[in-house]
């Protein structure tokens, strides 16, 4: 029941009179121009307007979670674009790779403060194959500063917890539009069993099981992919494939492989090998 539309007949009595007051109540705030005498007798007709008021509230506060949820990479796109993230880093200083007018913003090892390899093992290109990961840990990052975090967090736990030789992507990509150097180009990597001597591996960094990553890391990662071909670095005829397609894991989440099936080169082939191998 909506107490807000009712009419409410309120009795007042005192010792020697009996005084009715009939309202139309269409919102608690009319009570504020009743006498305060009227307030401790309509106690009861207030807690019910305030409680109907409040699930209210709460009913447009649960719809407009629902609506912010179901389109959050949609409403995250619209607010980068009129209000773009600092780089508090000022990677903006970092060199570029440039192919045509499209320049790819590049983060080099030295500049997120790579630790050194433990070893280096190259192969011969081109690259055939270009794989696509998401690091689901460590979230999303969207300026320079968490973004070279994350790069070092990775890094860390490839080293030390995997005791891989380094981070095991050849390059990752942060919310901040830049792209990450890792292992690099034709250095043979650890993140795609039985490819890792003859692919390059992207991370677009966070978790996009639900959500799309931003339209500024996503262009970024194609953009790279451009460059690499365009300098004879990746095949003219490379095969874009997602993590999950070459080992047993979720990897690159739901929703960026739903994305990267329209991309060129994606082939829909899967070849899964053992999930303990790297």
């Amino acid at each position: 029941m909506n107490f807000l539309s009712l009419k409410y007949h309120l009795r007042w009595q005192t010792a020697d009179q009996t005084l009715d007051y009939k309202l139309a109540v269409r919102c608690c705030v009319y009570f504020q121009l009743l006498p305060p005498v009227v307030y401790s007798n309509a106690r009861i007709l207030r807690a019910y307007c305030q409680l109907d008021s409040l699930i209210m509230i709460v009913y447009v506060i649960v719809i407009i979670a629902s609506v912010i949820q179901l389109h959050a990479a949609v409403i995250r796109d619209a607010v980068m674009e009129l209000f773009p993230f600092s780089d508090d880093s000022d990677t903006t200083t970092a060199p570029t790779m440039t192919y045509g007018a499209n320049p790819v913003p590049y983060v080099t090892r030295d500049f997120w403060s790579a630790l050194p390899p433990k070893r280096i093992e190259h192969f011969a290109g081109p690259i055939p194959y270009v794989i696509i990961h998401h690091s689901y840990r460590p979230a999303a990052c969207y300026n320079g500063l968490q973004c070279i975090a994350a790069m070092q967090s990775m890094q860390k736990m490839h080293q030390d917890e995997r005791q891989w030789n380094d981070i095991g992507y050849s390059f990752a990509v942060g919310g901040d539009g830049h792209v990450y150097q890792g292992r690099g180009f034709n250095v043979i990597g650890a993140h795609a069993p039985r490819y890792n001597n003859r692919s390059v591996g992207i991370c677009l960094i966070g978790d996009w099981v639900a959500d799309l990553p931003p339209k500024n890391m996503l262009t970024a990662a194609q953009n790279l992919i451009e460059y690499g071909v365009r300098n004879g670095l990746i095949a003219q005829n490379y095969t874009l494939l997602g993590h999950r397609q070459v080992r047993t894991t979720e990897c690159p989440g739901d929703r960026l492989f739903e994305e990267i099936k329209t991309w060129p080169h994606f082939d829909p082939m899967t070849d899964i090998v053992d999930q303990n191998s790297v």
